[in-house]
């Protein structure tokens, strides 16, 4: 989570973030309590940096239409699907190689109704809903964000013939969503004290996992050097030891819940983007 040029936090609320605003020929700083005291750059300095803010996004359940060929509505259908790496259901799931999901067809006049007919309410839609009418829509259910698609497979019960697929196109493309709280939680492990305050350094905020997050970005400037609790570490990177030190760059990550912290969003950006200073 974490390297010795390296911190992240997650704040949820706007109050332990405050700001000694930029004046002629003088930059502002931004403190973040317990965390660290941060300069604002000129906007080309920030530019040359490249820090990054990343504003949530929803997840999205993917949706897919597959075209079959030779359907005759007197015959059943096995329908195999493989389907990659759903990460809220991973149990169900031999490594990270995917899974085959069958289901059989019912009656109907089309490929797409026989599917549905097919389905148990309850039970194996809870995975995919089947719908159209000639062709086959495939739309995953809640708790498979993500989840994809990798292939179809349609065989006649009877015979076992396969069936060809004239085409499978992606109707909405499949996404875990962005900067949300149980993913961050999950996957950054910020929402614990062991993690958030590994050096004493502060950032009491945990994850809030129904929340919605601003992921910012942004590197430490020269006149940090001397910020409390952020002095450089050797070890970052190094030119002749015998003569100088070269510090790597240190990088900070800030979690911004969207909801109760809004103007920390827009307080913090000032260090990815900069701020011109008043002539």
């Amino acid at each position: 989570m974490f390297n010795l040029g390296f911190k992240q936090i997650v704040i949820n609320g706007d109050a332990q973030v405050t700001e000694v605003g930029t004046t002629s020929g003088v930059s502002g700083v931004i403190t973040i309590a317990g965390f660290g005291e941060f300069t604002i750059p000129e906007i080309a300095a920030a530019a040359a940096r490249g820090g990054k803010v990343t504003a949530s996004a929803a997840a999205a359940l993917g949706v897919y239409t597959a075209v079959i060929a030779g359907f005759d509505a007197a015959k059943t259908y096995d329908i195999k699907l493989k389907v990659k790496n759903a990460r809220d259901v991973s149990g169900i799931y031999t490594g990270h190689s995917g899974d085959t999901w069958t289901f059989q067809t019912g009656a109907g006049a089309g490929f797409g109704t026989a599917a549905a007919a097919g389905q148990i309410a309850g039970f194996n839609d809870d995975l995919v809903v089947f719908s159209g009418t000639t062709d086959l829509v495939v739309t995953f259910q809640a708790g498979l964000e993500g989840a994809t698609l990798e292939s179809m497979e349609v065989i006649e019960t009877s015979t076992e013939t396969v069936m060809p697929i004239t085409s499978i196109t992606i109707d909405t493309v499949p996404s875990y969503g962005v900067g949300l709280g149980k993913i961050i939680e999950e996957e950054v492990q910020n929402a614990t004290m062991a993690n958030l305050d590994p050096y004493g350094l502060g950032g009491m905020d945990t994850v809030d996992i129904r929340g919605t997050y601003t992921e910012i970005m942004w590197e430490a400037v020269a006149e940090d050097d001397d910020s409390p609790g952020w002095e450089p570490h050797a070890m970052l990177g190094e030119a002749d030891v015998n003569t100088t030190q070269t510090y790597g760059p240190r990088q900070f990550i800030a979690y911004v819940n969207e909801a109760s912290a809004a103007a920390t969003v827009t307080l913090l950006t000032k260090l990815v983007d900069g701020e011109a200073q008043a002539v």
